[in-house]
């Protein structure tokens, strides 16, 4: 996929794509590839629009929720997911683990080629360090942004994904997605 996106510079044919059925979807399809109940990943999405190749969404939204899968905390992994609007004329989504979290000084340099976190001879989790490249690639080519953050601390109701220190840092990270797009209209306008 990345030698891909590097070799072919002609953008694909965009359609409107319904982001919150294809973010469900990829969700699912991350729950069977690791077998885990779909309860681990929890979803709340609004429907919004984006014009783009779905193609391309599916991409950046599978590393994305894979990557939360993958590193979500090992006792009891807690992936969320939402969607918003934004800002006029842009969505936002959040895709947020309760792993061990990203050091500030890291976060921009994981989006290069082949970055990973950590000792080759100490990693637990398989990758290649090229989901982030394709994902800031693909997100940069459809006008939009994408970036990490510490998890906010949330209400104890919030299925376990509560943010605790260690060490300065904050367990549990955010990648934030905010694409040009716009709220889909509600179903009974679109039939119209």
């Amino acid at each position: 996929d990345a030698a891909r996106l590097e070799k072919d510079r002609t953008p694909p044919e965009k359609e409107d794509v319904e982001l919150a059925s294809l973010i469900r979807t990829t969700a699912d399809g991350v729950c069977l590839r690791y077998q885990m109940p779909a309860d681990v990943i929890e979803l709340d999405l609004e429907p919004c629009i984006v014009q783009a190749a779905p193609v391309d969404l599916e991409l950046v939204f599978r590393n994305l929720i894979d990557n939360a899968v993958k590193y979500a905390s090992d006792d009891d992994p807690r992936v969320q997911v939402s969607l918003k609007p934004g800002l006029e004329g842009w969505v936002v989504a959040r895709i947020t683990d309760n792993g061990r979290g990203i050091p500030p000084q890291y976060r921009r340099k994981l989006f290069g080629r082949f970055i990973r976190l950590g000792s080759e001879l100490e990693r637990d989790k398989p990758g290649t360090g090229l989901g982030l490249y394709i994902v800031r690639t693909l997100v940069s080519r459809l006008g939009g942004k994408v970036r990490i953050r510490d998890r906010e601390h949330q209400s104890a109701s919030d299925g376990g994904l509560r943010g605790v220190s260690d060490g300065g840092l904050r367990s549990g990270t955010t990648f934030e997605v905010q694409l040009p797009g716009r709220v889909a209209p509600p179903p009974a306008a679109q039939a119209a």
